[in-house]
């Protein structure tokens, strides 16, 4: 008996470290198919993670949820004309995406959003703590326009010029860029570390006390 549950434990933990890890389940794929870019006019839901959702056109919202948690989800050649919402915790790319408002909000988590490609981003909304970047913005890419956040959320600004801050603590006078790092917990603080590396700017970095 004794031989036969020393086994059967061997089996168990064999089985444990050759499982392949959620994480590695890549490569899927949902919407549009290459060259073509597929309309819907109803509200979307993605709650699969490690996805790349593509080459869409949604004309309402889209809803990032919280059935994802800290998986990969990118957007790539997408357009919405309704508000993206993130709830997810992982990282999320918007590479090529424009949408008119952005919305961030994970109760848990501090989601990753990276603006990338000609990704043009009306306004985003912080309402729960997150990270947003900019990387490889092609010329056409304007990334985060206007960034508008919740009263004590905890944001990072990461490669993301601000062009002026309007309101909150420790903000600059009009006019003055960032270049690089910006992070705090409301009004947050300026760095200077690294260029971004192309032009996208944000407008306005504004405390939203509604």
């Amino acid at each position: 008996m004794g031989k036969k549950i020393l086994a059967m434990l061997l089996a168990a933990a064999l089985a444990v470290a050759f499982a392949v890890p959620s994480a590695a389940v890549s490569g899927k794929v949902a919407g549009g198919a290459d060259g073509t870019v597929k309309t819907v006019d109803t509200r979307q839901t993605i709650d699969t993670a490690d996805i790349t959702y593509q080459n869409m056109r949604v004309e309402n919202n889209l809803t990032i949820s919280e059935e994802v948690g800290r998986g990969t989800v990118t957007l790539k050649n997408v357009v919405i004309t309704g508000t993206l919402l993130i709830r997810s915790g992982g990282p999320v790319v918007l590479d090529g995406v424009t949408c008119p408002n952005v919305t961030i909000q994970n109760p848990k988590y501090k989601p990753t959003v990276i603006a990338t490609g000609s990704t043009s981003i009306d306004t985003t909304y912080l309402k729960g703590n997150c990270v947003i970047e900019e990387r490889d913005l092609s010329a056409g890419g304007e990334g985060y326009i206007d960034v508008v956040y919740s009263p004590n959320v905890n944001y990072e600004l990461t490669n993301v010029s601000l062009e002026r801050m309007t309101k909150g603590v420790n903000a600059p006078a009009s006019g003055r860029s960032f270049a690089g790092s910006s992070s705090g917990s409301g009004g947050g603080s300026g760095g200077s570390s690294t260029l971004p590396s192309a032009g996208g700017s944000v407008g306005d970095l504004v405390e939203n006390k509604g």
